[in-house]
């Protein structure tokens, strides 16, 4: 009967003692591997966050710059400064392709919400270019005799993001999924206090 007891007292403490440790353990234990990860931090790798355009590294400055609109009237050479702008490079002629990326730079402007006045989206374009409407709407269209070369060698049928500062940062082909363009926007406008 006694022997009985005793091994029931001290299964007991040991079950007690166990149910210490693990209360420590849940205490103490992410503790350990915050101060782990803070001290390792350079050491192990972060995971980029993922980005559906191509980053353009180091970002371009354009630094001539001559358009008119389509009224005519010319535009200001720091017209670039101060509001992100999506910008779309036309070819000669609007193709389905072209369609279809114009209509993603019109609806994710759309999507901002309350920071829709922050972006603009426009084409720049030869003159003798002539748009289609998208959404019911023309697109707003600069003329350029020449194209900034902060675009590229091969900018026609991409659309650029080009930021408050008046740089080229980031470009975007025709097969750009929208939600992963939304997302890019929607980061960068997040994290930037300008424009």
């Amino acid at each position: 009967m006694r022997a009985a007891s005793d091994m029931s007292e001290s299964g007991g403490v040991r079950g007690s003692r166990l149910e210490g440790w693990l209360v420590v353990a849940a205490f103490l234990g992410p503790l350990v591997l915050a101060v782990g990860w803070y001290a390792l931090r350079d050491v192990l790798p972060v995971p980029a966050p993922r980005v559906e355009g191509t980053l353009i590294v180091p970002a371009r400055p354009i630094e001539s710059f001559a358009a008119v609109t389509a009224e005519g009237e010319s535009v200001a050479a720091d017209f670039f400064r101060g509001r992100w702008s999506l910008v779309y490079v036309a070819g000669a002629d609007c193709d389905l392709q072209c369609q279809a990326l114009l209509f993603k730079a019109r609806q994710i402007r759309l999507s901002l919400g309350r920071d829709l006045p922050r972006v603009r989206w426009l084409v720049l374009a030869a003159p003798q270019w002539n748009g289609p409407r998208i959404g019911g709407e023309e697109p707003p269209t600069l003329y350029v005799a020449a194209l900034p070369t902060a675009f590229g060698p091969e900018a026609e049928g991409r659309l650029f993001v080009v930021d408050p500062h008046g740089n080229v940062m980031m470009r975007y082909g025709p097969d750009s999924d929208v939600r992963g363009m939304q997302r890019d926007l929607k980061r960068l406008l997040k994290v930037s206090k300008i424009g």
